[in-house]
């Protein structure tokens, strides 16, 4: 699986050290075939989202918050995610924002936006 996430809101930012023109590829964890968008089924994320300091508080489940789907074009290609906004939480997301900058965006988040999805496609490979 190949992906580099970006934010609904956001523009989908490729870096540097992607060569212009070549080719780049967006396989969403929770949707294999590439249907559309769908519900990612586990997010999870540090408690402390403030970048380069200890995590001391653990982890926060956010089953179901969020909403994915491969976009672009085959050299700017990416996984879009939404928040769901479903319930009463805030999307830890915003608090990171500042941290979510320049070429890499929200790139640092994608295996907490498919943890969930990824133990899943596992699993069904074991059975």
């Amino acid at each position: 699986m190949s992906f580099k996430s970006f934010l609904a809101d956001e523009d989908i930012v490729m870096s540097a050290s992607y060569a212009e023109g070549s080719p780049v590829t967006c396989v969403n964890p929770a949707d294999v075939e590439a249907a559309g968008e769908v519900t990612l089924s586990l997010a999870v994320f540090p408690t402390d989202l403030a970048y380069g300091t200890p995590v001391d508080d653990g982890y926060a489940a956010y089953p179901d918050a969020y909403a994915a789907q491969c976009q672009g074009s085959e050299t700017t290609a990416g996984l879009e995610v939404r928040w769901l906004g479903e319930d009463d939480r805030t999307d830890p997301t915003d608090a990171a924002r500042g941290a979510l900058t320049g070429s890499n965006a929200s790139h640092v988040l994608d295996m907490n936006f498919v943890v969930g999805d990824l133990l899943e496609d596992i699993r069904r490979r074991t059975e």
